[in-house]
């Protein structure tokens, strides 16, 4: 004897169905079938509607990441080729600041003069150094990140060409960390040149008594390299004082040159490049020239 009054189909899903039943007495005696039809319901989830909605959701979704992913690469890339062209422009400025006329002037004078006094051999002398800085700076401003040997080199061209001009007014000298490698250590090309140059154009020009000095030096400090420019000079104030107008315009113009290429340059570098220039001070509390220093990460 059945007591149960209920049946539980726990497994079946949603659907359509004929419950068939029958009963069977105690003399094995079976009665009629009777059909009971049964229908589940599915839940929302399970619903076509819902399964519709939740494909075009996440397929609206995947686009819409899609979309955003390359629109964002799409402005990474516009970004970074806006940058390059401004780099490219700012080498090209910071080659012709470089390749100034006054200078170039004043170093075929130079040779002239040498001519003019029969001196063959140190004018000789002064035309290979000439062209060879030529050519050193033209190499150079095709390339972003030069070695520092290479950029010693064309440093120490550079100053011989000075030191022939300036009558051998002011010496220099190079200091280098031995923990430095010169050949794989890189940095952002025709970086020092202004600096060193205004050294000498403004450091050593006004200086009374000659005996002008210039150091340069590469120092190693943890993941970051030093490059220091310091003269022996009447320091930035007294300058500025005494400079003319058009010798201003000139070597702001070569220095804002550098300073926008070195922001440039820190975009892509882990830190940024940070350029700070400051007065030298004696014991007497007096200025004694002017230091320039530049701190960026090594690059190999």
């Amino acid at each position: 004897m059945i007591t149960q009054r209920f049946l539980e189909f726990i497994s079946l899903s949603p659907g359509s169905y004929q419950l068939e039943l029958y009963a069977v007495n105690k003399f094995n005696v079976r009665s009629k079938t009777i059909v009971i039809p049964l229908s589940i319901v599915p839940v929302f989830w399970q619903t076509w509607w819902f399964i519709s909605l939740v494909t075009a959701l996440t397929v609206l979704i995947t686009w819409v990441i899609v979309t955003l992913l390359n629109s964002a690469e799409t402005r990474r890339i516009a970004a970074k080729q806006q940058m390059e062209q401004r780099l490219h422009e700012l080498e090209q400025k910071a080659l012709r600041a470089q390749m100034n006329p006054h200078f170039i002037f004043n170093c075929l004078q130079g040779i002239q003069d040498y001519i003019l006094e029969n001196d063959i051999l140190s004018a000789n002398k002064y035309l290979g150094s000439f062209a060879r800085l030529i050519r050193q700076t033209l190499d150079n401003s095709l390339q972003t990140m030069i070695s520092v040997s290479e950029e010693v080199t064309y440093l120490t061209n550079y100053l011989d060409l000075e030191q022939l001009r300036f009558e051998d007014t002011f010496t220099y000298s190079f200091h280098i960390d031995e923990g430095l490698d010169l050949y794989y250590t890189h940095i952002p090309s025709m970086m020092l040149q202004p600096y060193v140059e205004n050294a000498i154009r403004h450091g050593m020009r006004y200086r009374e008594n000659g005996n002008g000095q210039v150091d340069i030096s590469f120092t190693k400090e943890n993941r970051h390299i030093i490059c220091m420019v310091q003269d022996n000079g009447i320091g930035r104030t007294a300058v500025q004082a005494l400079q003319s107008r058009k010798h201003i315009s000139y070597q702001s113009r070569g220095l804002q040159i550098t300073a926008e290429r070195m922001n440039l340059l820190s975009k892509d570098l882990e830190t940024p490049i940070i350029i700070n220039i400051t007065d030298v001070i004696d014991d007497q509390g007096n200025v004694a020239g002017t230091r320039v220093s530049i701190r960026l990460p090594i690059i190999t």
